[in-house]
């Protein structure tokens, strides 16, 4: 029986583990090359034949499973509300991220790009050490996967910055700010300083959030009202609440005049280093 250790198959991370920087796996660095490695097609690779007048090609698993594994640690970046140029974004996320090895950026359609990472590491830390934000706008990042469509205007999901100022000190509780977080969507991280009760201002926490559903704007809690805010989010409807969109031009087109609405001025507010009045 080989009992050679080398030789057993490594764990993986999930990708909650990746995002939450939680997983216990610590294997060996391994880079990717960055350069586009062509496939070497064999004879049994590639079939082709014409269907009704259109010729069609099919490309055996083998190839398929290749040319998926040349996508390993990539992402999909967007920087939301803003187009950013390919040389500009470059150095942005260079000088935030702060790679250990290179990173290839790549222009795709719809202002989304993808960046191929030489390192496991510098990818996983991306996803975990969000949100990230350019201009004060928020580069959403998420792993690149066979369901990504290039075509749709933004993300469907990004994960942002949330506040509940004038939050109760009594509720300054990793478990109770997780647990009134989770009404507005999955809590990835608390701010720091608010984790050990540095401020006393506003609770701050990195959500998962669902842009194609209303941002929520307030939240109940044991009969008393709870305003949320969301940084970095420019377009929002006051009107329906949701992202992407303002109040004059809302598909729903709901009359402000006869009852308030759902999402009301105080949901949109500055990120920490340029503080209003109210946030």
């Amino acid at each position: 029986m080989d009992c050679d250790s080398s030789k057993q198959p490594k764990p993986q991370a999930s990708y909650k583990d990746m995002v939450t920087g939680s997983s216990d796996v610590h294997s060996a660095e391994e880079l990717l090359p960055l350069d586009d490695d062509d496939i070497d097609l064999l004879e049994d690779d590639v079939s082709i034949d014409e269907s009704e007048g259109i010729p069609f090609i099919v490309f055996s698993d083998r190839v398929q499973s290749l040319a998926l594994k040349s996508m390993d640690y990539t992402l999909v970046v967007k920087v939301l509300g803003r187009r950013v140029g390919y040389n500009v974004l470059q150095n942005r996320i260079y000088s935030i991220w702060k790679p250990s090895h290179p990173l290839k950026l790549i222009d795709i359609e719809n202002a989304y790009f993808l960046v191929k990472f030489l390192a496991r590491t510098d990818y996983i830390r991306v996803l975990s050490d969000g949100p990230w934000t350019i201009f004060g706008h928020y580069l959403t990042v998420e792993p690149w996967s066979m369901d990504f469509n290039h075509h749709q205007t933004k993300p469907c999901r990004i994960l942002a910055w949330v506040r509940l100022p004038g939050l109760p000190i009594t509720w300054h509780k990793r478990s109770l700010i997780e647990a009134i977080g989770s009404r507005i969507g999955s809590v990835i991280k608390i701010d720091y300083q608010t984790d050990n009760g540095r401020r006393g201002r506003f609770a701050r926490m990195a959500i998962n959030i669902n842009l194609s559903k209303p941002l929520v704007s307030k939240i109940m809690i044991n009969g008393l009202i709870q305003i949320v805010e969301y940084e970095s989010l420019p377009i929002v409807c006051f009107s329906c609440g949701i992202y992407g969109h303002t109040s004059d031009c809302c598909p729903k087109k709901m009359d402000l005049s006869s009852e308030a609405p759902p999402a009301a001025l105080w949901l949109m507010c500055l990120p920490k280093t340029r503080m209003v009045p109210g946030c």
